[in-house]
């Protein structure tokens, strides 16, 4: 059968006008991008959730994790120590006490070396024992003796709290910023050397020092004296108010420590000769330190690692403020004491006679190191009998202002703030981690401090000091202050040892939170060089009738501060 021209040719346009409409539909084919632009690696829900490689020393690297990125928290109990105090407390170049007062006590009348009587006397002389044997490498016993820092301070101990928020990504770099404080403290008490009973009636000393009871009203006005005979064998005297009164003042009137002050006296080259302050109701020196500060540190992805080791640098910026205080608490009764044997005899003002320290009760007389008399256990008279002793207290000066209190406070502040960069270091896996960082930080420092006090002089010299009046009772008050800029270096080494330690007690690894939790030891030392700190940053000088008043005079040292962390530690 034959098919029309014109049939067969309207079969053939339909057939393309259908095959021109299905093209259309399906669009232009797709235009693929050269190779060497096309995505590697391709996404898959099947890969690693972090896959990165890198090029480095010659050699394709790639790391890769499923794990996301984690999230730190982390809280440390701080058991610190900072550096000890150093220095002397006073003016190094003054006279001390010993100094001062044993050149008097050599010339007569106070030349003791003979007591005792007629049936064979001891020599014993007071002047020898305090001053001891140079030559002979013999020391003598403490009077008034100033103060050494290092010696008489240890390092000050106290606690505080580190905070640690952060994060790590799976490349194992991370953000963490970190805060911490903690306060320490230290103090010295001359008191707490004495022996067991000495001191603990001040409460009845003090009220017998002031008026309307000034020592039972035997003594009254300035340069007044109070007299007391006893035996040489047990006190002596009768057991009345004057014995008792007696008593009090010979056991708690105290040889405790002196304050060497540049009072204005030179020699004929300009050179501080100065006197010491002597202290015999009390004498503290106290230190405090407050260290705190933050830093945000980033901690960069591994630079060497392997299976069980990691070292990362870091870098970041520091804040750090040192608050340290100094202050000093001293006491006196403004008297006087000595053993005369003549009552008629000349008296010094600056003398309080105390027998050497030696912590026997050598007369018998219940009073262990007294003041006041220099007890002899063999002075005996003829046939035994005790020779009488005789003693006295006196007031040298104006006593509506005694007791005497000085005071001094110090405190320096540095704040410093810088950057810093480290390094890094893990070792060990998730069951136990030791791991450790370094940093080191320049920080620019500045620097603050202030002076004030009142009565510092020489305590038993009236006319050292400005007499109060109604319109000023605090006449011999003191204050002075001080800033700088500079910089100081700052070194933070910390190690730590840590391990999910709760998991593994049964009782405790039923919590949920503890059972994820990390149990974390360390150990941290903060070093800062060129700072000021404020017991050797005082000049010392004591004189308020002359315009003599201590200053600060700064002076720069190094600054540690260490402490042991204990913690717990969450990872999400």
């Amino acid at each position: 059968m034959r098919m029309s021209q014109r049939l067969t040719l309207a079969i053939c346009l339909l057939a393309l006008a259908m095959l021109g409409r299905e093209a259309m539909a399906q669009g232009p084919p797709p235009v693929m991008p050269p190779a060497s632009m096309r995505p590697y690696p391709a996404n898959s829900m099947y890969d690693f959730e972090y896959d990165k490689h890198y090029y480095r020393d010659g050699m394709w690297n790639r790391v890769s994790s499923n794990r996301g990125r984690r999230s730190i928290f982390n809280i440390d109990y701080l058991r610190a120590r900072t550096r000890k105090p150093t220095g002397f407390l006073g003016n190094s170049s003054a006279l001390s006490y010993k100094d001062m007062i044993l050149p008097i006590l050599e010339e007569d009348p106070y030349d003791l070396g003979d007591s005792g009587g007629g049936g064979g006397g001891q020599e014993q002389s007071v002047v020898d024992q305090f001053r001891g044997i140079p030559a002979a490498g013999v020391s003598g016993f403490n009077y008034y003796d100033p103060v050494q820092l290092q010696d008489t301070l240890t390092s000050p101990t106290g606690s505080g709290i580190r905070l640690q928020v952060g994060y790590f990504d799976p490349d194992d770099s991370g953000l963490v910023v970190e805060g911490f404080g903690q306060n320490t403290a230290e103090t010295f008490d001359a008191r707490d050397t004495l022996g067991p009973g000495r001191g603990e009636q001040k409460n009845t000393l003090l009220m017998l020092l002031r008026p309307p009871d000034f020592l039972l009203n035997d003594i009254g006005g300035a340069g007044s004296q109070f007299g007391q005979t006893g035996g040489g064998g047990g006190g002596g005297g009768d057991d009345d108010a004057s014995t008792a009164q007696d008593f009090i003042l010979q056991n708690n009137l105290l040889n405790l420590r002196g304050l060497p002050l540049d009072n204005g006296v030179r020699d004929v080259a300009g050179n501080v000769i100065g006197a010491s302050s002597p202290f015999d109701l009390e004498f503290r020196v106290s230190t405090k330190s407050r260290t705190y500060g933050a830093s945000v540190t980033w901690i960069m992805a591994p630079r060497y690692s392997t299976k069980k080791f990691m070292l990362r640098p870091t870098v970041g910026v520091r804040y750090m403020r040192i608050q340290e205080s100094m202050r000093f608490y001293g006491q006196d009764s403004g008297l006087t004491y000595d053993n005369l044997e003549d009552l008629d005899e000349g008296f010094n003002g600056d003398v309080k006679l105390h027998s050497p320290p030696n912590g026997i009760d050598d007369d018998g007389d219940g009073i262990t190191d007294n003041a006041g008399l220099v007890e002899e256990s063999d002075s005996g008279g003829g046939g035994g009998g005790g020779a009488d002793e005789e003693f006295r207290f006196v007031i040298y000066n104006d006593p509506s202002m005694y007791p005497l209190t000085s005071t001094l406070s110090n405190v320096s502040r540095s704040d410093l703030i810088g950057p810093e960069i480290g390094l890094r270091y893990d070792l060990g896996g998730e069951k136990f981690k030791l791991w450790g960082q370094t940093k080191l930080a320049v920080a620019a420092n500045s620097e603050r401090m202030r002076l004030k006090g009142n009565n510092i002089g020489i305590v038993t010299r009236q006319n050292n000091f400005n007499m109060p009046t109604p319109e000023d009772p605090q006449p011999n008050r003191f204050s002075d202050s001080d800033r700088h800029s500079h910089v100081s270096e700052i070194i933070e080494q910390s190690l730590f040892a840590e391990a999910p330690l709760f998991a593994h007690i049964p009782i405790l690894r039923r919590s949920t939170i503890l059972s994820e939790a990390r149990f974390r030891f360390g150990y941290t030392v903060l070093f800062v060089g060129h700072v000021a700190r404020p017991f050797g940053s005082i000049y010392w000088a004591g004189n308020p009738s002359e315009g003599l008043y201590p200053s600060i005079d700064t002076r720069r040292t190094s600054f540690w501060t260490e402490n042991y962390s204990f913690s717990i530690n969450w990872t999400y």
